[in-house]
């Protein structure tokens, strides 16, 4: 009678806790750095600005990979949001998850630092994801801002 009451214990316990970690909402702004010949680090390269709409707002988003090994990221949100790169090589390993930074003010821009900073063996580019997280309930006060 033990084993089935704890079970139903940690199930409930563990489902709140699991449905918050993955219900914060998100926003991807996917891009590419190249690099000259495949030996020498990323060059500067800016992405294409990508539109996303919340609500009745459209945001742009957009980021920027600098010859140093960082990405620039911008906050066109005017919520609290954090920013966080992650790579995807293809015959590296595992995506890289960058370390994420707090975007406090709209309009600011943060620089995260690449993990990779040479593409693959025989390979001149590399995929990247800056994605944004909010809190839920900023997320839905951004759902909620009328146009301008």
């Amino acid at each position: 009678m033990r084993l089935p009451l704890a079970l139903a214990y940690i199930l409930f316990t563990a489902f709140p806790i699991v449905k918050s970690i993955t219900s914060r909402p998100e926003i991807r702004h996917g891009a590419k750095a190249w690099s000259r010949n495949g030996a020498e680090p990323f060059y500067q390269y800016d992405s294409q600005p990508t539109t996303h709409t919340v609500g009745e707002n459209s945001y742009i988003t957009d980021c920027l990979v600098r010859n140093t090994g960082r990405v620039e990221v911008n906050n066109p949100f005017p919520v609290l949001c954090h920013a966080q790169v992650i790579q995807y090589p293809t015959k590296r390993g595992p995506p890289s998850v960058g370390n994420m930074i707090t975007l406090e003010h709209q309009n600011t821009n943060v620089e995260i630092r690449l993990t990779y900073l040479k593409p693959e063996d025989g390979s001149t580019e590399n995929h990247f994801v800056v994605i944004y997280h909010f809190n839920p309930d900023d997320y839905k006060l951004l759902e909620r801002l009328r146009k301008a």
